[in-house]
């Protein structure tokens, strides 16, 4: 026979494990609003730039590709979103398969000063909403240029390739996204390149890649 004190006890069991299934939902809807706004949401602006050659000759505007040349471009990252987010690393650019050059590392910097040696390695950081960082992003020989594609001869009509945008690879509450930020107008302009001059580039700059020695970029 039935007690009351049975009846009892199964009805707040059952409110108990109600509450406990609506506690879930909530949660789930809570999660996925969550990703929805962090999604829609591209939260890291640079301001203004300072970018210096290295082993390329002091034009920036006709930048010649060379196995050990390097650009640097000094700038300040500035979280512009309503919640704190954490710099992870930089991102993978899509698309970049005939940029002469391209991304190739990340370093914090003061933001203005255009060096290697006034950098240090990145290490993960947060940005509260409306905080800044300094970083150094550089750009070094493309090791996966398509050098097929590009014509066998140059002249004065042939395109230049402008260095114009990185990646930048952030989490917030766990969740990760990658954001491309474009400068306006360009950090730099590379100059055309043949197609002879390519193979030879790539082929240096992979053989240093195999040993193992990238200069510490």
């Amino acid at each position: 026979m039935t007690t009351l004190a049975d009846r009892l006890r199964g009805e707040a069991g059952g409110a108990i494990g109600r509450l406990l299934k609506w506690v879930l939902l909530l949660a789930l809807l809570a999660s996925a609003g969550l990703w929805y706004f962090v999604a829609s949401q591209s939260p890291l602006v640079i301001g203004q730039a300072t970018v210096a050659g290295e082993g390329v000759g002091r034009d920036l505007s006709a930048i010649p590709l060379r196995a050990d040349g390097r650009v640097v471009v000094a700038v300040f990252l500035r979280n512009t979103g309503r919640l704190p987010l954490t710099i992870e690393g930089p991102g993978e650019l899509t698309g970049a398969e005939t940029d002469p050059y391209v991304p190739v590392a990340l370093r914090l910097g003061d933001g203005s000063t255009a060096s290697l040696a006034a950098s240090a390695p990145f290490t993960p950081l947060t940005l509260r909403a409306g905080e800044s960082v300094g970083i150094a992003v550089v750009f070094g020989p493309n090791p996966h240029l398509r050098c097929a594609r590009l014509p066998a001869r140059v002249g004065a009509d042939t395109e230049r390739t402008p260095l114009e945008r990185f990646a930048i690879r952030y989490s917030v509450y766990g969740i990760e996204r990658t954001q491309v930020l474009t400068a306006d107008p360009p950090f730099a302009i590379a100059a055309p390149v043949s197609r002879a001059d390519c193979q030879t580039v790539v082929a240096a700059v992979s053989a240093v890649s195999s040993t193992g020695l990238t200069g510490g970029a």
